[in-house]
């Protein structure tokens, strides 16, 4: 079972070898290796390819998302701290 640490360094491996992990791990361990590259905001396209494949997880989309959030958060704390 890999930890947070190997997957981190399992996603600057190369596609091959993140492919081979994906094709024989479990589930649980795939959907940690989608949510670690959304975390880090992986932009490697193959490897985004490689992991929504194997995991069904569109991880470019999870990342523009979270990125989309920030600067609406970014923006509502901006607008609290000009009111007061």
């Amino acid at each position: 079972m890999l930890d947070e640490k190997e997957i981190k360094t399992l996603l600057k491996k190369s596609v091959d070898v993140l492919e081979t992990t994906l094709e024989n791990t479990s589930s649980a361990i795939k959907d940690k290796i989608a949510q670690s590259a959304i975390d880090t905001k992986l932009s490697d396209l193959d490897k985004l390819e490689v992991i929504k494949e194997h995991t069904g997880v569109d991880v470019l989309f999870a990342v523009q998302e979270k990125k989309e959030e920030e600067k609406q958060e970014k923006a509502t704390d901006k607008k609290k701290s000009t009111k007061k």
